[in-house]
């Protein structure tokens, strides 16, 4: 299922290319692959290439960019051509945004002027907020993803390439990469360009000898070892870990540890035990719901998920130097901590 920022994004192309334009544009927020997606759109295609060289202007802003040199620029006339398209990037960064009230009381109808504000979004409170809304402009307000949703993601980015990926494939993936949408299309583009002709699914085999992330040993399969109570795959990834501490960061992987067992102990307090309903309160998807947290459900007693919550807080301040046993390596620590949840 595509993204809420995705679908308006698309949304908001469609009507640019439709010609059904406003006088402003202001795409804002702390996710700045859409804002990117509809300007890059914008900024590729709105213009044929002959009409680019005189009316496409791209400003970056800094803390000197004056409003009077963004009004200037709208408020000429386009040459050879119906509309003047005119970029702002690192919108956040104008000071006197207020200044465009000016430009507002008599906006151009041929300019198409767009503002891409990043690490931040627009005070929907100020006057010139106010002043633009009754203009007509279209607010696109794009937030990072949480976690759980980086799955479909990378799922819908995959399927846009008309390929597919594997479950496993999407689960190394976003564990590896996170919550960077930039750097996740750039990698599984980079996927795309190594795959035979004839290959059209993204496998953990192709991520493994490619991205470097081991298909086997990973905190994925570490979570899901656990998850299955099977004490010889876990311990086997923890010896991996201890082998190659480059690759492991304690604090980072007691990250999905947590959210399992914190999800864990939700799904006790969800009415109907059935996956779509558990799945539909934790936030995740239902595939993972029935794979890991149903069974998970018959290996571990609420309390015993209570108690192992409290062992991952304590052995996440003891990586962090916080509980007092800051002489013990990494790998002391999450063997304990593993030999605690088992017994």
């Amino acid at each position: 299922m595509a993204q809420k920022q995705e679908i308006l994004a698309q949304q908001l192309i469609k009507q640019i290319q439709s010609d059904k334009f406003v006088p402003i544009y202001y795409l804002m927020g702390t996710e700045s692959y859409y804002i990117d997606m509809v300007s890059d759109w914008v900024e590729q295609n709105l213009l044929t290439e002959e009409e680019k060289e005189f009316n496409q202007i791209v400003l970056y802003a800094t803390s000197e960019t004056k409003i009077d040199t963004i009004i200037s620029t709208a408020r000429r006339y386009p040459l050879v051509a119906s509309k003047q398209v005119v970029i702002i990037k690192e919108a956040q960064n104008i000071r006197q945004l207020d200044n465009l009230e000016y430009y507002l009381n008599r906006p151009m109808p041929s300019t198409v002027l767009l503002f891409c504000h990043k690490n931040g979004s627009l005070d929907m409170r100020k006057k010139i907020a106010g002043k633009m809304a009754k203009l007509g402009t279209v607010f696109m307000k794009s937030d990072a993803l949480r976690d759980y949703q980086l799955p479909d993601f990378i799922e819908d980015y995959v399927h846009h390439q008309k390929l597919t990926i594997k479950h496993k494939a999407t689960i190394m993936l976003a564990e590896h990469i996170g919550t960077d949408l930039q750097r996740m299309a750039s990698e599984i583009d980079k996927l795309v360009l190594v795959m035979a002709p004839n290959q059209i699914e993204i496998t953990p085999d192709l991520i493994e000898i490619n991205i470097g992330i081991s298909k086997e040993f990973n905190n994925f399969e570490l979570t899901a070892a656990v998850a299955a109570k099977d004490y010889a795959k876990t311990m086997q990834i923890v010896h991996y870990f201890e082998s190659n501490p480059k690759g492991m960061v304690l604090v980072t992987t007691l990250i999905p540890l947590y959210d399992f067992f914190a999800n864990l102990m939700q799904a006790y307090y969800v009415p109907n035990k059935d996956s779509y309903s558990i799945a539909k309160t934790l936030g995740v998807q239902d595939w993972l719901v029935k794979k890991q947290y149903i069974p998970a459900m018959s290996l571990y007693t609420g309390l015993k998920t209570m108690q192992i919550i409290g062992l991952i807080r304590y052995a996440d301040a003891t990586a962090k130097g916080a509980a007092g046993t800051s002489s013990k390596t990494d790998g002391d620590i999450l063997r304990e901590l593993i030999f605690q949840i088992f017994h």
